[in-house]
């Protein structure tokens, strides 16, 4: 079974840290104050700051200013939405699902963290 961390945050046009307890599978953010509903979309084994972004009617893969994964030793695990000038507009409302899954798939015990972030 999979689990979903469900989130609305504010956007900053600056990197936004939100902390799921978990490392996600996918993870979707949507921009539900943009007339197109403009997304980033993030899959288990892309690389760090990367997201398939729908903005309007065009998808792309884009490798800046994406979604990456954080494995922090003092606050957990969790995602970085970067500062992707389609979604992550300041004062723009967005909705963050992330799911469980692959990796981290199981309740990571803090003690076990990395070292580093």
């Amino acid at each position: 079974m999979n689990e979903a961390n469900v989130r609305s945050v504010t956007g900053t046009g600056a990197n936004i840290d939100h902390y799921t307890g978990f490392i996600p599978g996918k993870v979707e953010v949507t921009n539900i104050d943009s007339a197109t509903g403009d997304k980033l979309e993030w899959y288990v084994g892309m690389a760090d700051a990367s997201a398939f972004k729908t903005a309007g009617s065009t998808r792309s893969k884009i490798t800046t200013n994406g979604i990456t994964v954080l494995r922090d030793p003092v606050l957990g695990y969790g995602i970085r939405i970067g500062a992707d000038a389609a979604v992550n507009i300041n004062g723009n409302k967005m909705v963050i699902i992330a799911e469980r899954g692959g990796e981290g798939n199981q309740e990571p015990s803090y003690s076990s963290l990395p070292t580093g972030a």
